[in-house]
Order: C-alpha cells, then sequence, then structure tokens
C-alpha cells in the first residue's frame, strides 16, 4: 500500500493519504491532477504524520517535543542521555525525572 504526504513550502506535511497500489505510479497521478501541490511517499519504514517535516533524501522527522532537544538527523535529542527504567522528560528542570509507580 503506498502512501503519500502534501508538503507545504517549507516541506511540513499538510496531509497523509493512501495511494492506489493497482495503479503504475501509486496514485500520483491522480493526487497532482486532482489535488495539485507537492506529494511525497512516505512508508511504515520512515512513516510522516501532519506536522512532520521532509528533508529532502533523508526523510521525515517530528515536531520538535522539547524547546531544550536538538535534532540529530531525524532524530530528536534531549539534552542529557535517558536513564534505564521508566523516565519522564522534564523541561521545567531540564533533566530525566523517574516515573513513581505505586503497588496496591
Amino acid at each position: 500500500m503506498a502512501y503519500w504526504t502534501q508538503l507545504d513550502n517549507d516541506n511540513k506535511v499538510l496531509r497523509v493519504t493512501i495511494g492506489n497500489d493497482d495503479e503504475p505510479d501509486k496514485g500520483y497521478s491522480w493526487l497532482i491532477n486532482n489535488l495539485g501541490g507537492r506529494w511525497v511517499e512516505t512508508t511504515l519504514d520512515n512513516y510522516a504524520g501532519i506536522g512532520w517535516t521532509y528533508v529532502e533524501g533523508l526523510g521525515f522527522y517530528s515536531p520538535k517535543p522539547h524547546e531544550s532537544w536538538v535534532l540529530n538527523g531525524l532524530t530528536w535529542q534531549a539534552p542529557k542521555a535517558k536513564p534505564e527504567g521508566d523516565y519522564y522528560w522534564s523541561e521545567d528542570l531540564l533533566e530525566w525525572v523517574a516515573i513513581e509507580t505505586q503497588t496496591i
């Protein structure tokens, strides 16, 4: 199954749709002729959603999860490595905080 993303002028994904595998171009011509715009194929290996950004030749990356995180290739990274176990990122503290669990 073909998945297509429509991009705006900043290479941000506007929408994602499914193409027709029975057509030689997997539905690309139909998208251009009926909806216009710029369309790039996405796959389950390089999935993209609305608001993601496309980098030519590399693929897609998600919106920035926290202000302090930096982009490394197509992956956002926290300023500090995540410890083993259950943690969440605290942007206020700029560190990973353990998730406390209770047993009943």
